[in-house]
């Protein structure tokens, strides 16, 4: 037996036996944990959710849609910008498609019309 081993024997022996006995029955014990989690689609959360919210702390369901309000204004401005130059885009692609093709009907025409002089 090693010293340390002796010196938890000597203190659990100093100990009532009432007390070994409490401290043997709180490790035995279970701890049983629940846990719930709660989902919802779209963007905000239900009513009764939102309630909870703003009972917990008073005014944060305002929070909540000025933030949702915040956002959504932000994701149709990225849109709308992303929108217009999509169609820039393609626009441009059109002007030199045609312009590359232009090229290659009067670069052909050019090359038959020198082959046979």
């Amino acid at each position: 037996m090693s010293q340390g081993d002796s010196e938890n024997q000597a203190i659990a022996e100093n100990q009532p036996a009432a007390r070994r006995d409490d401290s043997a029955l709180e490790l035995s014990q279970s701890i049983e944990v629940v846990a719930t989690a709660t989902s919802w689609q779209g963007p905000l959360p239900p009513p009764a959710v939102l309630q909870q919210y703003e009972d917990v702390l008073p005014g944060s369901a305002k929070g909540i849609f000025q933030r949702w309000e915040t956002q959504s204004d932000h994701r149709m401005r990225v849109e709308s910008v992303t929108m217009d130059r999509d169609a820039k885009r393609s626009y441009t692609g059109l002007i030199f498609a045609f312009i590359l093709s232009l090229t290659i009907v009067a670069s052909g025409t050019y090359i038959a019309v020198a082959v046979e002089a």
